[in-house]
């Protein structure tokens, strides 16, 4: 009897089964995207921004939601979103013409990379 007191006594404490003592890992949740890249059929409002001048024209747009926007950059100025707030859909490269629909409510921020002027488009 005592033999069997001290093996238990000497025996290692299991934990559950897989617990290795980690923080236990939360999958974050799919967030769909609320800008999308579509098909341009004319009638988008259009936002642009020419050589030589420093702003986007016009610097705000206003859509409901659903509606979509005509980017047009020429070769010295694209479309960034800011950090906070937008969704990285909302993107358009150096001489790119895209048209991109927002999904969801809400004031998108966005600026140009090399120059850093601002534009907005707020979704109702």
């Amino acid at each position: 009897m005592k033999l069997a007191i001290l093996f238990l006594l000497s025996a290692p404490v299991l934990g559950a089964c897989g617990d290795d003592g980690a923080t236990p890992t939360i999958d974050a949740p799919v967030v769909a995207a609320k800008v999308e890249t579509v098909t341009c059929v004319g009638g988008e409002p259009e936002i642009t921004a020419a050589n030589g001048t420093n702003a986007y024209t016009p610097n705000a747009q206003t859509i409901a939601v659903g509606g979509a926007v005509k980017f047009t950059m020429p070769g010295a100025h694209n479309v960034v979103p800011d950090p906070t707030g937008s969704d990285a859909g909302l993107k358009v490269d150096f001489t790119e013409t895209k048209c991109l629909k927002f999904t969801a409510a809400g004031t998108y921020g966005f600026h140009c990379g090399p120059h850093a002027f601002k534009g907005t488009i707020t979704v109702n």
